[in-house]
């Protein structure tokens, strides 16, 4: 991985490699993705995405804690099953 991403994105480098995916620059993108396949309407997801913002809400799965223990024993449990820092798990 390159200097200027180890710089920007220090904890990312260590997440990625832990759940071992592969950085790729975009140069080399069409190794991967076969550019003659287009979607039907690219700018769905932006469709999308205003039509949740309009009905205010954000597209996110996640779901609030139902109480206080949940909300403990997430606070408690998950920054250390997590690729994120304690800062970040904040």
């Amino acid at each position: 991985m390159g200097a200027v991403f180890k710089t920007f994105f220090p904890p990312l480098p260590n997440a990625l490699q832990s759940y071992k995916f592969t950085v790729i620059a975009l140069r080399d993108l069409a190794k991967y993705v076969d550019p003659a396949v287009n979607p039907k309407d690219p700018f769905r997801v932006i469709e999308d995405r205003k039509k949740l913002i309009e009905a205010k809400r954000d597209g996110n799965s996640a779901r609030p804690a139902k109480n206080n223990a949940e909300l403990k024993f997430w606070l408690e449990n998950a920054p250390r099953r997590s690729i994120y820092t304690p800062l970040e798990a904040r």
